[in-house]
């Protein structure tokens, strides 16, 4: 039980999604590795390329508050769920840069 008189299991439930609780040991495998840093990269290089939130959900078709919340390394399962469609707009966009 913690300080509060909740169970641990209660204390983690409550916590945000893509945040780790207090204490949980991921054996090394989070944000900074792995797919989750593979997507995160991604979306970073196209917030570079497409700077302009609105262009970038357009093409996403997601929700202005997804595409923050991958900024933020939130909802990163859905975010990984895009990386193929991110990883093919960036080589278009890089494509295009490069013959222009």
């Amino acid at each position: 039980m913690g300080i509060t008189g909740n169970s641990s299991k209660v204390d983690q439930r409550a916590q945000p999604s893509g945040v780790p609780s207090h204490g949980e040991h991921r054996g090394g495998v989070g944000p900074s590795d792995g797919p989750d840093r593979i997507a995160l990269d991604l979306h970073a290089r196209l917030c570079e390329l497409v700077p302009d939130v609105d262009l970038r959900i357009k093409f996403l078709r997601v929700p202005a508050a997804v595409d923050a919340a991958w900024t933020e390394a939130r909802m990163l399962p859905v975010l990984r769920a895009q990386a193929k469609r991110i990883r093919a707009e960036i080589t278009r966009l890089e494509h295009v840069a490069t013959n222009d």
